[in-house]
Formats: C-alpha cells, structure tokens, sequence
C-alpha cells in the first residue's frame, strides 16, 4: 500500500498558455509542408497567382489588342503560344490578364 502524497510533493499542472495568432498560423503552416498533395496545390495556385501579379511584364500583347492578321490561323504558333480568339486577340495575355469572354 502506499502512502499518499503531500500536495506540496506533486508537480504542478502547468496551465494552458494561450497560443498567439502567428504561432497558429506556423502550426498550419507546418502541417501543409508534412502533406504532399498540399504543396502541389499550394504551388500552382502561388503559380497562378504569381502569373496574375506580374501580367503587366510577361504578357507578350495588350489583353484587348486585336491582330486581323491572326484571324487567318488562330491555332498556337510561334507568335501566339496559345493561339488566338475570333476577334484576334492574343489567349495567352488574355488569360494572365485575367480577360474572359468578354
């Protein structure tokens, strides 16, 4: 049999410290970095969202600029790496500028 414990003998509990904003977020953080399909996914949407920032310097042509003489073969060429729509407009810019149908 044995003998109870003083109180003073236990080790305390320590309380619970409340977990600041930016540690939670490291906490989530880390647990994307542990899944392999997050990261993919986390890296083609910083992809896509990098290719919508930086528009302005890596579209070849003005999202609206119509080129008649694409008209002829509007399938991707050399010029127009994803071809071009009805009206001649170049898909490419169009699609990091963000223009849809429109």
């Amino acid at each position: 049999m044995t003998l109870p414990a003083a109180a003073e003998s236990l080790p305390a509990i320590p309380e619970r410290v409340p977990v600041g904003f930016a540690r939670s977020w490291a906490r989530r953080l880390g647990l994307v970095a542990e899944s392999k399909p997050a990261l993919i996914g986390a890296g083609i949407v910083l992809a896509w969202v990098l290719a919508a920032v930086l528009a302005p310097l890596i579209a070849p042509y003005p999202p609206n600029a119509n080129n008649l003489a694409a008209l002829a073969h509007p399938t991707p060429s050399a010029s127009h790496w994803l071809g071009t729509d009805h009206l001649g407009r170049d898909l490419l810019s169009r699609i990091l500028w963000g223009r849809g149908r429109c």
